[in-house]
């Protein structure tokens, strides 16, 4: 079972089916979506399916909303995965443009990587981000992780190829 997480400004909790609507927020927003390896949505029922999809009892996938705690308003989701073939764990956030540049992204991602850590035997964490969304590897500096080199990957709906600044951290 995994646990919900308090951070100082926060409230973490797993996403649930539920929540479509309020995720729907951003899995809509183009803004969100630009640098992102998945499509768009622009159904809400498309997002409820997905979250209908998510396993809540994989010790190896851990999917959060992110909640304020003074307005109970969900403005985002982080995600922590381990990736089995490669031997290492990668995480990922969203969240509404109106919450960027506000350190929601590191304290809530920091929180999860540490209640991961707590759990589980994390030895490397290893992302990447877009290198034209240079806050994401802000984010990533923030929690540590140091810059190695360069990838690419793809978006699922358009093909479009983004170059990949990568990022890692050994414990």
């Amino acid at each position: 079972m995994q646990k919900e997480i308090y951070t100082e400004r926060l409230f973490l909790r797993p996403l649930r089916a539920e929540d479509y609507i309020q995720a729907f927020r951003w899995c809509s927003d183009p803004e969100v979506n630009k640098f992102m390896s998945y499509g768009i949505y622009t159904d809400p029922q498309d997002v409820k399916e997905w979250l209908e999809t998510l396993p809540f009892d994989d010790e190896y996938s851990y999917t959060y909303a992110i909640i304020l705690k003074d307005s109970g308003e969900m403005i985002g989701s982080t995600g922590m995965y381990y990736h089995e073939d490669r031997d290492f764990w990668n995480f990922g956030y969203n969240l509404i443009p109106s919450m960027w540049n506000k350190g929601y992204a590191t304290e809530a991602t920091g929180a999860l990587v540490e209640y991961v850590r707590s759990i589980m035997d994390v030895k490397v964490i290893e992302c990447e981000h877009a290198v034209d969304n240079p806050a994401s590897g802000k984010v990533m500096e923030k929690l540590g992780l140091q810059h190695i080199g360069y990838g690419e990957y793809t978006k699922s709906d358009t093909g479009e190829v983004f170059i990949s600044k990568v990022y890692r951290k050994e414990y």
